[in-house]
């Protein structure tokens, strides 16, 4: 891929997902880094929310009337008021405290345990995930200064015509960039596959070591024991079938080789591979001296059917010397000298000769290889391209074994088809037949392509007519064999390790492998010019529309410093976070609306402790307990007080060991020895007693107290008192507004004694002040009521 090429920045569509699936947002790297890491904060944030919709149905739940201990309120104070994350410590912290058998405080606390911890995780997974809409669709469109083809790959690229035409320099240019291509796809197939030799079904495709540029593509079916596509008895294995057969299926212009277009505008192309060891017997000649070589020199002619690279008088099609030197000994018409231990020729009809009568087919085009080996192999080779069991004991290494024939022929025929996916599958303009590539352009006419299509069509021949056997392994020659991975060298010597029954299958799947990775390459190359920028002048920018448009819709699976982001991931992702959101916010007071609508007493209750559990009103409830404060809104999540109010908080205010006192312990005992003094210790406020020296005010004492009792009468005390906070005022209680009346009389007759309350305070008796004290609860709450 050209170094200049870019990424299309922006919103677009990746057709192989469809229109919904496929909406991507593509960004700079450090730009999708940042939306990333933003969705992940918004999903920890929904999780937030999310606790609190649970924790709301979870403490509604188990909020209920009846006495409970003091363990279940703490529990419900959590709940009510921390994250999941702190509700597992802080129950973990109240079961350690709470060490009693007869409580089992951790067995009481484990479901809770086990929502919030469930919870906790959940969203911290969620929030890893959430990444994954920047990796699912990871594609991006190329952007690049350069696009269009070779103009010599659009003509012939035999060498007579490029040589009248006189573009040998560009010729060798395009087979420089080709090799280039060829051999970096071959080393992405070496790295990314591992051959199963049992069954090739199962070979591995290892993508995070891949480099193809449009994603890997699995061939579809493969055949062991596919019928021969030659005439009976050429293939070796004569009591099978004998060939072994990779079909690519029909592979999508979009989803298979990038080219990122709309459902009309896509077409299908197949690709079928036969391939199967023919047999040499009576095809072959002896050895024959060429007196112009070597005395001792002969050459074996092969006969297949004419080379186009003999004189007419020819009828062989390759030859091998059984000269000993093995820089020497060559498969024509390669002319490699033994550099792995493998020498390839390969002979392709119709342009490399003319098959004979057995090997000619009229649907495929055939291709021949010759395969030479000197290896000495460790063990006997059974495979029928490969066979080697010519025995030789050497005097270091052992019983060595070498091949059996001086040449192994495996022939194989390729086909294509290509399909328009608009037109019904059944009928005849579907598909052309399947063929060889020379001759499908004359069936395209059926298929009723748009413009569109037609581009699509041609850049895909074109470049698939540079993909054949024949091309790939005139380019890579044996070193890129799989058997080549076996060989060893030791003083010029090439050893092997043991190869298995079906080596040939798995040359074969090899070279398809590299020929579709290629094709891949190539039509990547399309977008973004040649490897080496030198090479840029040979290539034709397009003028017509459609081919232009080629240009803006190449899709890769990746592109470096870009980030892919799935639109409808992000959508979803922010669509149900915020609908929680919102369901967090408004949950409690739409249940509460709709229970006061009902007129539920107990939900009415559950919601009031809801209320009372939260952190601010457990702060209101403590400070009114002792008398700090005067308070508004004691029924809202937030109350308040009045402005200017002003009070501390005492250092001692958590460490009091009574509810309802603040004094110290040197104040207590100071207010025993006044009662001891003054003789009233027999006084219980409790119990209706008071003092007796503010005799003005018992009347009103004891019309607070009546009310009280009526109030207090069949519950536990303070409950109806905490659920009257929660009536609006037309609900509130006759009774109830006229004790406060009769409270706010009281206050007004103390105030008018020359002090506020608490200078009134310090002039009480003892007695009375502890009274005034244990009624402090509901003094305060009746005052606001009845304001």
């Amino acid at each position: 891929m050209a170094s200049s090429t870019q990424a299309y920045t922006g919103l677009w569509v990746d057709w192989s997902k469809g229109r919904i699936l496929g909406a991507t947002l593509t960004l700079s790297e450090r730009k999708g880094a940042l939306l990333t890491n933003a969705l992940a904060l918004f999903v920890q944030l929904a999780g937030s929310h999310f606790w609190g919709v649970m924790k709301y149905a979870i403490h509604q739940m188990r909020a209920s009337e009846k006495p409970h201990d003091a363990l279940f309120y703490q529990q419900q104070a959590i709940l009510r008021n921390r994250s999941s994350a702190e509700t597992v410590l802080g129950l973990l912290s109240i079961s350690r405290v709470w060490r009693s058998p007869e409580i089992r405080p951790f067995r009481r606390c484990l479901l809770l345990l086990l929502i919030a911890g469930l919870h906790m995780c959940g969203f911290i997974l969620a929030a890893i995930f959430s990444a994954n809409v920047a990796m699912e669709n990871a594609g991006a469109l190329l952007r690049s200064p350069t696009c269009g083809l070779w103009s010599i790959s659009q003509n012939t690229t035999e060498a007579t015509d490029v040589a009248e035409n006189g573009h040998w320099t560009e010729y060798i240019d395009y087979m420089t960039n080709y090799e280039a291509n060829t051999i970096m796809s071959a080393s992405d197939v070496r790295a990314c596959t591992m051959f199963d030799a049992v069954n090739l079904n199962n070979s591995v495709t290892l993508a995070n070591q891949c480099d193809v540029s449009t994603g890997p593509i699995n061939w579809q079916d493969v055949t062991y024991d596919a019928p021969c596509p030659f005439a009976p008895g050429m293939c070796l294995d004569k009591a099978s079938n004998g060939a072994f057969q990779l079909d690519s299926g029909p592979i999508n212009s979009d989803s298979g080789f990038g080219i990122n277009a709309p459902p009309h505008d896509q077409i299908t192309l197949r690709r079928v591979i036969t391939c199967a060891p023919i047999t040499t017997d009576g095809f072959t000649s002896d050895y024959i001296h060429n007196p112009w070589n070597a005395p001792e020199e002969g050459i074996k002619y092969y006969y297949y059917g004419p080379s186009h690279y003999t004189d007419s008088t020819s009828d062989y099609t390759s030859w091998i010397s059984n000269f000993t030197t093995s820089s020497y000994r060559n498969v024509t018409p390669t002319s490699e000298s033994y550099t792995i231990g493998y020498a390839l020729g390969i002979q392709a009809a119709p342009w490399d000769f003319s098959p004979i009568k057995q090997l000619s087919v009229s649907d495929g085009d055939v291709t021949l290889l010759f395969l030479s080996s000197i290896a000495a192999y460790w063990e006997p080779v059974d495979d029928p391209w490969f066979s080697a069991h010519v025995k030789l004991e050497t005097e270091n290494e052992g019983t060595m074994y070498f091949a059996d024939e001086p040449v192994g022929v495996l022939g194989c025929l390729e086909q294509v088809q290509i399909c328009n996916p608009n037109n019904p599958s059944t009928s005849a303009s579907a598909c052309t037949p399947l063929t060889g590539a020379v001759n499908i352009m004359d069936d395209l006419r059926q298929l009723g392509l748009s413009p569109r299509q037609n581009a699509t069509v041609q850049r895909l021949y074109t470049t698939m007519q540079a993909n054949t056997i024949n091309q790939v392994v005139s380019t890579l020659g044996p070193d890129y064999m799989v058997a080549a991975r076996s060989l060893t060298v030791s003083l010029s010597a090439w050893f092997s390790l043991p190869l298995p029954n079906n080596q040939w299958m798995l040359e074969v799947m090899n070279l398809a492998d590299i020929m579709i990775t290629n094709t891949q390459r190539m039509i990547v190359e399309f977008a973004t010019g040649p490897l080496n920028p030198q090479f840029i002048t040979y290539f034709e920018t397009p003028t017509e529309r459609d081919w232009q448009q080629m240009c803006l819709n190449q899709r890769v699976p990746a592109l470096p410093h870009y980030t892919s982001i799935n639109v409808l991931g992000a959508a979803i992702i922010l669509t149900v976070g915020s609908l929680i959101i919102i369901i967090d916010f408004r949950l409690g007071s739409v249940v509460y609306s709709i229970e006061k609508r009902l007129k539920k007493e107990e939900s009415l209750y559950k919601h009031g402790r809801w209320i009372l559990d939260g952190t601010l009103q457990l702060q209101r409830q403590s400070c009114q307990d002792r008398g700090l404060g005067t308070w508004e809104r004691c029924n809202k999540e937030t109350p308040i007080a009045p402005p200017g109010v002003m009070f501390s908080l005492p250092a001692d205010f958590g460490n009091s060991s009574s509810p309802n006192s603040m004094e110290t312990e040197e104040e207590e005992k100071e207010e025993e020895e006044e009662e001891e003094e003054e003789g009233d210790t027999n006084i219980n406020p409790r119990d209706g007693g008071m003092p007796p020296q503010i005799p003005e005010i018992k009347n009103l004492m004891d019309s607070v107290e009546t009310n009280t009792n009526a109030m207090e009468s069949g519950t536990s005390p303070g409950q109806n008192l905490e659920r009257s906070n929660f009536m609006e005022p037309e609900e509130a209680n006759p009774d109830m507004m006229e004790r406060g009346r009769s409270m706010l009389h009281l206050d007004n007759l103390m105030e008018s004694e020359g002090a506020n309350t608490d200078s009134m305070d310090s002039r009480m008796p003892t007695q009375l002040r502890r009274w005034t004290r244990g009624r402090g609860d509901g003094y305060v709450t009746l005052e606001n009521q009845g304001s």
